[in-house]
């Protein structure tokens, strides 16, 4: 998978798919967050994390987020790392992504 470069100023969705799913869960059930942190950042800290959504008709699962001006995630320029949680009780799946995210 490559690294993905966004334009300073755009607003894009950043989609985060899941492809290690428990056997019997239908993940697109449960509230999922993403987070985006900056590279050197060892992981999410409690206020990174952001409500996201299932994108529809994605297979294999994919949460999204929409970044850029006017959203809850405004990021500067620099480079990036997403992860997406599943919630449910006790918190079922964090994923890291496997790629850089770079505001350029």
């Amino acid at each position: 998978m490559r690294d993905l470069d966004i334009s300073f100023g755009s607003r894009p969705w950043l989609h985060l798919p899941f492809t290690k799913v428990p056997q019997g869960v239908t993940l697109t059930t449960l509230p999922v967050r993403m987070a985006i942190t900056p590279y050197t950042q060892a992981g999410p800290a409690g206020g990174d994390w952001l409500n996201a959504e299932w994108t529809p008709g994605a297979s294999p699962p994919a949460a999204r987020i929409l970044i850029g001006p006017g959203t809850s995630r405004p990021l500067a320029r620099g480079t990036y790392v997403l992860w997406g949680e599943v919630t449910a009780s006790p918190t079922l799946l964090v994923l890291e992504s496997r790629r850089l995210v770079r505001i350029t």
